[in-house]
C-alpha cells in the first residue's frame, strides 16, 4: 500500500497588523492548523512579521495566485472610537 502524504493548503494572511499577526501566531501555534501560512500582503509594510515574509501589496494577488496560494484571509483592524 503506498500512502500518499497530505499537502496543506497554501494561506496568505492580507494584513500585516496585529490582528494579522494573531492570526498568523494562531495558526502556526496549530489551534487552525488545517493550513500552511506562507506570509502576509500590505499596502504599507514590508519586511517579516511573526517570522513570516511580508510578500508584497495587492497588485502581486496575481502572481501570487500563480504560485500556488489557496487561500487568503483578510485581517483588517479599525479602530472603534
Amino acid at each position: 500500500m503506498h500512502l500518499m502524504s497530505e499537502t496543506k493548503p497554501k494561506l496568505l494572511i492580507y494584513g500585516a497588523g496585529y490582528t494579522g499577526k494573531l492570526l498568523a501566531t494562531d495558526y502556526l501555534m496549530g489551534k487552525a492548523n488545517g493550513y500552511e501560512v506562507v506570509g502576509f500582503i500590505d499596502d504599507i509594510k514590508t519586511g517579516t512579521l511573526a517570522d513570516l515574509p511580508i510578500l508584497g501589496t495587492r497588485e502581486n494577488l496575481p502572481e501570487l495566485k500563480s504560485k500556488g496560494i489557496d487561500n487568503i484571509i483578510v485581517s483588517l483592524f479599525q479602530d472603534a472610537r
